[in-house]
């Protein structure tokens, strides 16, 4: 049976740290490894980070929702904004062998999502809001 809650926040920093609790408490009622649950964290703090940075350049006065659905084996966590239209596609990975100096700016938080999470998908609803859909098998070893 799936179970599903949602949380809609400012698009301000100060709201992240609210997302991060919800999420996580909802990825321990799913029963994801301690582990799992930091990783998550870490692949929803940057998706966020990303709304508020780049979807509404800080405009504190917007809206973004987080919602999380679970059932015996995934837990999905989907980010909704419908702030400046983005294509992942166009962010180069990053160059992580070169010496930091020399390396491009941007890009790395969008990998750590990827490297992070077991699926990483972008959509757009027909009401033009935009979706990052982000899934993480359930392990069935607690450790």
């Amino acid at each position: 049976m799936n179970q599903t809650a949602n949380i809609t926040v400012p698009a301000d920093v100060r709201f992240l740290e609210v997302v991060a609790l919800f999420v996580s408490r909802m990825a321990e009622l799913a029963g994801m490894r301690t582990d799992d649950v930091h990783r998550i964290e870490l692949a929803v703090d940057e998706a966020c980070t990303n709304v508020i940075k780049h979807s509404y350049a800080y405009d504190g006065s917007q809206l973004y929702s987080v919602s999380c659905t679970f059932d015996d084996r995934t837990f999905t966590i989907h980010v909704e904004d419908r702030g400046k239209p983005f294509d992942p596609e166009a962010v180069p990975e990053p160059d992580r062998r070169s010496p930091l100096e020399n390396r491009t700016i941007g890009g790395l938080g969008l990998f750590l999502i990827r490297e992070t999470m077991d699926e990483v998908t972008h959509s757009r609803l027909p009401d033009g809001t935009k979706r990052l859909t982000l899934k993480k098998t359930i392990s069935n070893d607690r450790k």
